[in-house]
């Protein structure tokens, strides 16, 4: 662009579109989402690429039904105190302590009439404990029976054990132990050490399915 600074004299002026900043300005915005953008993509799909699915034997909370969520709940809740009683006494907590102690589902008493006909069981082992429940009320013919025809299993496994059951897992974290529910849908004897080969259910809830844990397998 010509500017006149005399006569017969010129002086040159070079004037920038209004518009080149802007352009510049979306340029770079673009290639900064652009960016963004395969950064998120890459991080979605490593996470997908890594991320487990249930076990054929795990069963989401979600999908508990009646009153066994109820059951489910208490049984976590009592976890916390099991732990605590056998710190402190140096050894797992039976059923008559813990119904002394007043902790639900042992405590029948706190626990919704539907439930109350439950039935508890202690089985130590070298490395952990299982509290196995059936409602006793089941097939009975007192009237306003309302019984829960499922099994639960609350087993808790210390993991500085030397032989740990199968599954457990081993945690990110530096727990010791691992706090498991078990769930069967039928009325039926106590599994033992392997729930799976008698069809019962590892119960896991909203965002706890892997929950930086490995399930481990045999060996």
């Amino acid at each position: 662009m010509g500017e006149s600074a005399a006569p017969g004299r010129y002086r040159e002026k070079v004037v920038a579109p209004r518009a080149a900043g802007r352009e510049t300005l979306y340029l770079l915005l673009a290639v900064t989402l652009i960016l963004a953008a395969m950064a998120l993509r890459f991080t979605l799909l490593h996470r997908s690429a890594g991320a487990r699915g249930p076990e054929s034997y795990q069963l989401a909370d979600v999908r508990l039904k009646n009153q066994a969520p109820a059951l489910y709940r208490a049984l976590l809740g009592s976890a916390m105190d099991i732990l605590y009683l056998r710190s402190a006494d140096g050894s797992w907590p039976d059923i008559d302590q813990l119904r002394q102690e007043g902790l639900p589902p042992f405590a029948a008493e706190l626990l919704p009439t539907g439930l109350r006909g439950f039935v508890w069981e202690m089985h130590r082992r070298s490395g952990w404990v299982d509290y196995f429940g059936v409602d006793a009320s089941v097939g009975s013919t007192r009237k306003n029976a309302d019984p829960l025809k499922n099994s639960f299993l609350l087993r808790i496994i210390d993991l500085q054990s030397d032989d740990p059951p199968f599954p457990h897992c081993r945690k990110t974290t530096p727990e010791r132990y691992d706090i498991q529910v078990w769930f069967n849908s039928r009325k039926t004897d106590y599994p033992a050490s392997d729930p799976i080969k008698r069809g019962w259910k590892w119960i896991y809830g909203a965002g706890a399915r892997d929950c930086e844990r490995i399930v481990e397998g045999p060996g």
